[in-house]
This record gives structure tokens, C-alpha cells and sequence, in this order.
């Protein structure tokens, strides 16, 4: 509610659209419903006509709707991104509790840019809504891998057709969080232990098992107190379990090829 009343202060301060690029949008949205089809012969040459949430969206509501025009860029479409707020919860609190979630929303939504812009900006409305929605479901544990791609796609495109800078600036995100993860799953783990001490395979296996019982994520930061490692002793490492293969496995923690011991 904080987040819609933010938004509607600023949109329905009087009775018609306001802001800066908000009516050159308004005008892709009108010709694409006068000429009842999208097409970049509508506005040859212009970047806003590429955006289709403010293209065929709008002309998909105003069909459907049946009121004033103005009135979807000014009351629907901030209903809809005000939910972008509720997904950018859901995703925080999977990280940190419930008032730590709670007060990074507040200073988001607290932002002035937030409050005097972003109702004005139809086309980045939309695609930050798709980008929460994609963080949601891409660290949603419930949702089957399947499930999970479908939706990235169907999220990653809708984003891509909504807004092109905001696309620019989560593909590069989304290729450093790629890259860093790959990095930190070269990290041999078992290595770094066989260094440092002759602890048998059945007690890594153990630890192991005891740490999939308490991590909360596939990538977990480890404190290495068990093993009295010399160059490792007291330290934080990033260590990747391999989660499938452990799913499969649950109650298995040791196995060498003929022998094996469940708990």
C-alpha cells in the first residue's frame, strides 16, 4: 500500500498523464492502437516504438478496459509495477530476515527518483517488474529446474521487448554473477582439506553431509575450524555442493565402491 500511494501521488495529481518521457510514450501507445497493429513504420526511426510494453500492452488493456487512455498509464500500469516491490521482498528475505528485507524496500521506494520518475516511465515500469519477477523465480528453491527455465525465459524476454537499457544493465549483471560463480566452483575443496590434514574420506563425506543439513543456498560460506588446515585455519572460502547429485543421495554420507553408510 506504502509503495501504490507513493506512485499514485505523483500520477493522478491532475487529470491528465505528467512527466517528461511519458508522453512521447503515450504516443507509440496511440498509434499502435489507431492503426489496431505494432510496427516500427508507425514512428520509423525512434527507440520508443521498439518497446512494446508501451506499444501492444496498452492497446491490449484499453481493449479490454474500456476507459480513458490516460488513465492506464496513469492508474494501471503503476498498479501493476507497484508489485515489483513485493517480488523484490520475496527475493531479499531469502538472504536476511524479515525487517532487513523490509527496510531495503522502504529505501527503495523512499528514493526520489522512485517517487517523481518512475510513475512517468512506463517502459522502465515494466521492465523492472519482469527483472524482479526473473530474481524471484531464478532463487526459488520450490520451483522445479524445469519450471525455472521456462519462466526465466518468459521473464528475460518480456523484459528484453520492454525497455532496452534496462536489458543492457541485467546482462551484464546476470554475466558477472555467471562468471563469479564459475569461478568460485573451480575451488576443490576436498583439495584445500587433503593439504592441510590426513582426515579420512568418511569424515569429509560427514561434514559435508552435516553442512547440506544446515545451508539455506547451493553456495555457502564455510568457516574451517573443524580442520586444523596451517594455511586455511580460520578462514571463509565459497564452496559449491554439487546439489543434485545430493538430492539423490540425502542419507548416503559414505561410500567407497563397496561399502556404504547411510544416517
Amino acid at each position: 500500500m506504502i509503495c501504490i500511494s507513493l506512485l499514485l501521488m505523483f500520477s493522478m495529481r491532475s487529470k491528465h498523464i505528467l512527466g517528461w518521457d511519458i508522453h512521447l510514450e503515450y504516443l507509440m501507445f496511440q498509434l499502435t492502437k489507431e492503426h489496431s497493429h505494432w510496427s516500427m513504420s508507425n514512428f520509423p526511426g525512434n527507440a520508443y516504438n521498439t518497446c512494446l510494453s508501451i506499444t501492444i500492452l496498452p492497446t491490449i488493456f484499453s481493449r479490454f478496459l474500456t476507459i480513458n487512455d490516460e488513465y492506464i498509464f496513469k492508474l494501471v500500469t503503476p498498479l501493476i509495477f507497484s508489485t515489483t516491490s513485493v517480488c523484490i521482498y520475496l527475493f531479499l528475505k531469502r538472504f536476511s530476515n524479515r525487517i532487513l528485507a523490509f527496510i531495503a524496500i522502504f529505501f527503495f521506494v523512499s528514493q526520489p527518483r522512485f517517487i517523481s520518475e518512475i510513475p512517468a516511465l512506463v517502459r522502465q515500469q515494466f521492465a523492472l517488474l519482469f527483472f524482479s519477477l526473473s530474481l524471484v523465480v531464478l532463487f526459488n528453491k520450490k520451483v522445479s529446474i524445469m519450471l525455472k527455465r521456462i519462466l526465466f525465459i518468459i521473464f528475460g524476454f518480456s523484459m528484453i521487448v520492454s525497455h532496452y537499457s534496462t536489458t543492457y544493465i541485467a546482462l551484464i549483471s546476470f554475466l558477472f554473477i555467471t562468471e563469479y560463480l564459475n569461478i568460485a566452483e573451480n575451488i576443490n575443496f576436498n583439495f584445500l582439506i587433503s593439504t592441510g590434514s590426513a582426515y579420512s574420506e568418511l569424515e569429509i563425506n560427514a561434514y559435508n553431509f552435516l553442512l547440506y543439513k544446515i545451508s539455506q543456498s547451493r553456495h555457502i560460506f564455510i568457516l574451517l575450524l573443524r580442520y586444523s588446515l596451517n594455511a586455511y585455519k580460520g578462514s571463509i572460502i565459497n564452496y559449491s555442493f554439487p546439489m543434485e547429485f545430493i538430492d539423490e543421495n540425502k542419507n548416503l554420507i559414505y561410500n567407497n565402491g563397496g561399502s556404504e553408510l547411510f544416517k
